[in-house]
């Protein structure tokens, strides 16, 4: 057992060929100390004993290695956890300083997310937040295209119309959404915009253009 014991020990600290040679020592020394027995029963036990001793240092081996390949596991989980983390921080700054508004839904249209900007586009009070609310007060469209029953595909489009602030203020609103799924129904995230202002510029343009065309 001694023997045994001192064989795992090794077996920490080299390889498996040296194991083999290990053992195969120690097997040699036990047999120039054992009783006295014959030829066959001496090279049995030689046999048995280089065997033994060779199994034992080959499980400290592939406990080891088990070991080595649970840390590195661990490690690799590691660097990925902290990468998405990154990953997610990055994205969740980029989207609290768009200029844009963002807001994300659930399967019946109820607002799980929402940036700063999209509590300004919709004049929502500072104290108050879009989330928990739902979309087909402020951007029907919205609300209408998770009820479209396309399959199971996801889709992307863009529509401009017709939005309502908090205080029922209607504006122009020019929309780019997609829809995508999880264990929870499908979802649905959308950019939007005010293009009111666009639009009048571009209403002021083309009256600017056909007044000029009548004085010519």
């Amino acid at each position: 057992a001694n023997i045994i014991g001192r064989m795992m020990l090794a077996a920490t600290v080299v390889g498996s060929a040296e194991t083999a040679g290990i053992a195969i020592l120690c097997a040699f020394l036990r047999s120039e100390f054992d009783t006295p027995g014959s030829h066959t029963e001496t090279v049995l036990r030689f046999v048995f004993a280089t065997v033994a001793y060779f199994s034992s240092g080959l499980f400290v081996l592939a406990l080891m290695r088990n070991r080595e390949l649970v840390v590195d596991h661990l490690a690799k989980i590691q660097r990925e956890q902290s990468l998405r983390n990154e990953a997610e921080e990055q994205l969740r700054v980029l989207v609290e300083s768009s200029p844009a508004a963002i807001v994300t839904l659930d399967k019946n249209g109820k607002i799980e997310a929402a940036n700063r900007a999209a509590d300004a586009l919709f004049m929502v009070p500072d104290q108050n937040s879009l989330h928990g609310r739902n979309i087909a007060e402020y951007l029907p469209v919205l609300s209408d295209a998770l009820r479209v029953s396309i399959g199971p595909e996801a889709y992307r489009t863009a529509a401009q119309c017709q939005g309502r602030r908090e205080n029922g203020e209607i504006f122009l609103a020019h929309t780019w959404f997609s829809t995508y799924s999880s264990d929870k129904g499908r979802h649905l995230a959308a950019i939007i915009v005010d293009s009111s202002e666009e639009m009048r510029d571009r209403e002021e343009q083309n009256l600017r253009e056909l007044m000029t065309y009548n004085r010519i």
